[in-house]
């Protein structure tokens, strides 16, 4: 999110989509790169900008078990992005294994180079 953004969608630019998930007050609005979400019925959202000429499609929300229109807090995307910008580091290696978690700033954890990749788009660590 930049400082320019504030907490509506001027940014979005025209076209996308906003989608509810379920029964909740969260709400995504997708249009290519722009990922915008709120957690309050569509209020103050913020926004998440995916590097490398991604383009995000539509979201698709997991549900709580025996529910229709409950969310269990998981929301799946479609992404096509090109291929991530990697600096060459010379005698380095950077590996991602079963259970291995690398630190990747105040902002996420996990041990997929994808994220690592966003992570340094946004400046994270």
């Amino acid at each position: 999110q930049t400082p320019d953004d504030g907490s509506a969608l001027g940014f979005f630019g025209e076209g996308g989509g906003c989608f509810g998930v379920g029964r909740s007050v969260y709400s995504l609005c997708i249009h290519h790169h722009n990922v915008a979400r709120s957690s309050r019925g569509g209020k103050n959202f913020s926004r998440f900008v995916v590097p490398n000429g991604a383009s995000v499609g539509a979201p698709a929300f997991a549900r709580r078990a025996g529910s229709r229109a409950e969310p269990s807090g998981l929301i799946y995307a479609p992404m096509t992005m090109e291929a991530p910008a990697w600096e060459v580091i010379v005698d380095t290696e950077v590996v991602c294994g079963a259970g291995e978690a690398i630190e990747l700033g105040a902002h996420t954890r996990d041990g997929c180079l994808a994220r690592a990749d966003i992570g340094v788009q946004h400046g994270w660590h």
